[in-house]
């Protein structure tokens, strides 16, 4: 104990001394640096109106605040009816939320045409958060059509559709677009990632020492 106690006073000081830095490398401080003066100078990117005037509706109405809230509402209430599943669980029950996935897969999927239709497909494509709703609706689709598909198949392993069923899940994410308190709590967790693993490394090493 007096040794594990030394050696944390002296990280201590050392922390204090170096203004925080006391935990990283030269190399990783520099990533830490450059990462910090890339995400200070990321420009956002406007999207530009369509020359259309029946797109011009669209783009109007997919780059309101109130549309991403409207679907940041859907999205929380789809975890809520994922949250519902219960093993064993009536059938009444499975097929209100088997009903409320072809629902909030339909809405999304309708979300995201009108992005394509509003914005231009080399618009939407220029945002990686929409071609991450891309990739969770496909899958999502992919899902339901492999389960009306293999319906009854004896030989079809059920492991598959669960699998895509956590890629549902990951819809959350989009929260932390919108959300200043997350994005500011992952930016600070991925910024101190060397320091951590510096960290974890001492604690393995005196792990491995006293064990």
């Amino acid at each position: 104990r007096l040794y594990v106690c030394v050696v944390i006073d002296n990280f201590n000081e050392i922390k204090e001394a170096q203004d925080g830095w006391g935990f990283l490398t030269d190399g990783q401080r520099a990533w830490s640096d450059s990462l910090k003066e890339m995400a200070s100078m990321r420009a956002m990117r406007l999207a530009s109106p369509p020359v259309q005037a029946w797109r011009g509706s669209v783009f109007w109405a997919v780059t309101q605040p109130e549309f991403e809230v409207l679907f940041m509402a859907l999205i929380m209430i789809n975890v809520g009816f994922m949250a519902a599943n219960q093993h064993p669980g009536s059938d009444e029950l499975a097929e209100t939320l088997q009903t409320a996935n072809y629902t909030f897969t339909s809405l999304f999927a309708l979300e995201m045409c009108l992005k394509v239709v509003g914005l231009g497909p080399r618009g939407y494509m220029r945002d990686r958060w929409n071609l991450f709703d891309a990739f969770l609706v496909v899958t999502s689709v992919g899902e339901i059509v492999l389960q009306v598909v293999t319906a009854g198949d004896p030989y079809f392993s059920p492991l598959v559709l669960r699998t895509l069923r956590v890629f549902r899940i990951m819809r959350m994410l989009r929260l932390v677009r919108w959300t200043t308190s997350i994005r500011t709590l992952l930016a600070t967790l991925f910024y101190s990632l060397p320091a951590l693993v510096n960290v974890a490394g001492l604690l393995l090493l005196l792990l491995f020492i006293y064990a």
